[in-house]
Order: structure tokens, then sequence, then C-alpha cells
């Protein structure tokens, strides 16, 4: 599975980075995530939140999300993925808690999302 990088930003102690792959069902979110656990500075992350869309063989869309502790926060990547009309892929946006950041940090949650999504559509 071909996972890519997003990029990384800190802003007041906390550090946010991203990674995305294609899938095209279920059991190709499953291992992309296992795949992204594994990376150290992931697994060492205070949030790993994760959203994704996929149409099946059937054409069926599935999609689904795990904030992971960081409350709202999938919804946002989710919801980014529905508005550009973003399909077949799965993203992981990963947090280092610093300071409180209060609403910004959908910001730049979204934004690393973004930034690794980009690079797998």
């Amino acid at each position: 599975m071909n996972i890519q990088s997003g990029d990384a930003t800190t802003d007041n102690g906390n550090h946010f980075e991203s990674r995305a792959a294609g899938i095209k069902s279920y059991s190709d979110a499953r291992h992309a995530v296992r795949q992204i656990l594994q990376i150290p500075k992931v697994a060492m992350s205070t949030h790993n939140i994760m959203a994704y869309r996929f149409t099946d063989k059937d054409n069926n869309n599935h999609e689904g999300t795990d904030e992971n502790g960081e409350h709202g926060a999938a919804f946002t990547i989710l919801k980014d993925l529905r508005q550009n009309n973003i399909n077949n892929v799965i993203v992981v946006v990963s947090r280092k808690f610093g300071q409180k950041l209060g609403p910004r940090r959908f910001n730049h949650i979204s934004n690393a999302a973004k930034s690794a999504v980009q690079k797998v559509v």
C-alpha cells in the first residue's frame, strides 16, 4: 500500500502531521490504518484522527471517521472530503498535543489532511 505524507505544521507546541492512502474497500482501509499507526511518529502522537470515503465494486458509497479523543476533528476532515468530492481515500492526521489551541486546531487538521490527500488523488 502506498502511504503518502502531507505537510507538517507546529503551533504553540502542537505538532500536526498527516498520512493518506488510496482505498477501495474496508479491507484496504484497515490495512492502511495498521500501516500508518506503525509509523513511530504516528504511534507516539496524542491523537490520530481518521476519515475515509470509498465506493465499492457494487457502487455502494462508504464513509466513516474516528475522532480518537479530538472532538469534531474527524468530521472536519470528512466534510472537506465530501465538499471536494474526494473518494477512495483514507486520511489520518496525527496531533502531538502541546498547549490548547481552541478552534484554530481545526484549520491545522484540515490543512494537514488536504496536503496528504492531494498526493493520493
